[in-house]
């Protein structure tokens, strides 16, 4: 059972789906291991310092051109 779900960007989310979401991890702990694993994965990957320091150095060289 899938019980919630990782978001790129965060909506606008009403109470009921937010208390839901909630209500579903608390009846089903099995799904907890898995979204730590998926949430772990998703930071490793998106916050890498090397690949974020790689792009801020692009940003600042862009300015620098301008």
């Amino acid at each position: 059972m899938r019980v919630a779900f990782v978001v790129i960007e965060f909506p606008i989310l009403s109470q009921t789906f937010v208390l839901n979401q909630i209500t579903g991890l608390i009846e089903h702990p099995e799904v907890w291991l898995e979204m730590g694993k998926a949430d772990s994965a998703y930071v490793e990957k998106s916050h890498d310092i090397d690949k974020l320091n790689d792009r801020r150095v692009e940003m600042y060289q862009q300015l620098l051109v301008k």
